[in-house]
Parts: structure tokens; sequence; C-alpha cells
């Protein structure tokens, strides 16, 4: 009877580099990270070159997809690519570091995507875009006119409403977006307002603990 299963799904008994990382791909593409490791562990074992460099490129150069499908575990790309992060700095796969701008970088779409997570908020998508153009050009110290020197007007409103809901997230959205380079000081004095703000109501309304913490 197991010869005769094999003969109907061949696929499943062909350890190739190909196989295994259709699997790994399509477990990916539907939020299923522990199925994907476990095909990613299967891809090590015959071609452990394809399987670091799979791991690269999902986390240096992948970006959202129409088709994206999240998961309870795996809420957003952000997540599946930070867990992608542990493996590729599992010492089984690599004995390397990730550059530490890259992890950042995910870290920081990742609070986005928590602070952010309702889909039919329609200025969502809108806002997490510009804010990670912003966060970009201050840390590539980018001068171009294509990425924004400054957040608008909407943003920074935005931001206000939502540090308030969740201070403790919001302060480490605020951590990556400040700078003291010259040319983003418009932006960093309206973040810190908003944090005085916040501290100051929270000191008036008696969460002194609160308002210590930050």
């Amino acid at each position: 009877m197991l010869s005769n299963k094999h003969k109907i799904y061949g696929f499943f008994e062909m350890d190739t580099t190909q196989n295994y990382t259709q699997l790994l791909c399509n477990y990916l593409s539907v939020g299923q990270f522990d199925f994907a490791r476990a095909s990613l562990r299967q891809l090590w074992a015959i071609d452990r070159s394809s399987a670091t460099q799979l791991l690269h490129s999902i986390i240096h150069y992948s970006s959202a997809q129409d088709n994206w499908k999240g998961s309870h575990t795996v809420p957003s790309e952000a997540h599946m690519r930070w867990l992608c992060v542990s493996e590729y700095e599992n010492d089984m796969y690599n004995n390397e570091n990730l550059p530490v701008d890259v992890v950042t970088q995910i870290e920081f779409d990742i609070l986005l995507e928590t602070m952010w997570s309702d889909p039919s908020y329609e200025i969502s998508s809108t806002i997490k875009n510009e804010l990670r153009e912003y966060r970009e050009s201050i840390h590539n110290n980018r001068s171009s006119d294509s990425k924004p020197k400054n957040l608008s007007r909407l943003a920074i409103n935005e931001l206000h409403r939502k540090f308030c809901t969740s201070p403790l997230l919001g302060y480490y959205i605020y951590k990556h977006l400040i700078t003291e380079e010259p040319e983003f000081t418009r932006t960093t004095n309206s973040l810190r307002d908003i944090y005085i703000t916040i501290i100051t109501e929270m000191l008036d309304s008696g969460n002194i603990s609160e308002a210590c913490y930050f």
C-alpha cells in the first residue's frame, strides 16, 4: 500500500531542492511557519547553500504581497521575516548575525503592524508607508526629494492619537523616529511635544508609575 501511495503522490518522495523550496514558500504564504521550518530543515539536509540563501532572500528582499495570508501566530509579513531572522541566526544555518539595520527595520515593521492592525481602518496603509519612508530617510541619511524630511500633519495627528491609546507601543515607535539630524528637526520636535503632552496627562490623572517609565 505504501508503494502505491508514493506512486500517486510522487512529489512527496522526491527529495529535491525545488520541491522543498516550493513547500517552504507555500507554507510561508499562508502564515504556517512551523510547517515552513520543517521544510527548511529538510532543504538544509540536502542543500545547505540553498537553504541559507533562501532565508537571506526572504529577510532582505521580501515585500508585502496582495495574496499574503496571515495567521494567528504569524499575523503579518514582518512577523514572518522576524521568524526567518531567528532561523537564519541559528547555528544550524549560519554562524553570522545579520546587520543591525536589517533587524531593527523588521522590528519597526512589527511595531507598525501591531499598532495599525485593523485593515478596515482606511488610513492604516498610508500611515505605515509614510512612517517607513521617513525612518528610511533618517537611517540612510538620504536628502533626496523622493524621501520625506518631515512627517505630514495627518501622520503626526495619527501618531498622537495612537500614542495616547497605546503609550508603551507608541514609545518604541517614537524611539525609532527621533533623530538629532537638523533636517528632521520639525518632526523630531513634534514627536517630543506629543510625548510631553502624554506624560503630563498621565501625571495629571495620577498614573505616576506609567509616566516615570517614559
